[in-house]
């Protein structure tokens, strides 16, 4: 949070949020010994929504910073214009990349970030998606679904 301009006031209060949380467990009404949390956020926390964008823009921005950088290519959408290195949207983050060497590491990353590394077809948000996304049948599930919702909102 340092790195993303945030003052050291700041930084030490989520820190304390962060470490200082703890669990008791209630038996037969009666508390027990208070246990501290191993891990970050709890279920619920109105932190949560704020710090996952904070986490997800330092991501983005790293990413950046490894595709300038020739680290990371990504795919390309047409030869010499837009180039897709990652999608995120609600707590998901996709990195996308073509099968070179530079690109080669994928199992040994995927295993740091603690992710998995997929290949196509996958299911993203219950819709399938295929490297084959320039043809027009490719599309169809994406219209069948629509169409089907269109048609309960019209009823």
């Amino acid at each position: 949070m340092a790195l993303m301009g945030f003052n050291s006031r700041w930084c030490k209060w989520i820190h304390a949020c962060l470490s200082s949380a703890s669990i008791s467990i209630l038996i037969n009404g009666f508390p027990q010994k208070n246990s501290p949390l191993k891990k970050g956020v709890r279920q619920g926390d109105p932190l949560f929504s704020y710090l996952f964008i904070m986490v997800a823009e330092g991501l983005n921005h790293l990413t950046k910073i490894a595709a300038a950088s020739n680290h990371f290519d990504g795919i390309r959408i047409r030869r010499g214009e837009t180039r897709v290195t990652h999608l995120q949207y609600a707590g998901h983050t996709l990195f996308f990349g073509d099968w070179n060497r530079r690109n080669g590491e994928t199992e040994s990353m995927a295993g740091f970030l603690g992710c998995v590394a997929g290949t196509f077809p996958i299911n993203y948000l219950s819709l399938p998606i295929s490297s084959s996304m320039k043809q027009k049948k490719a599309w169809d599930p994406f219209f069948e679904k629509f169409g089907k919702r269109i048609a309960d909102w019209k009823e």
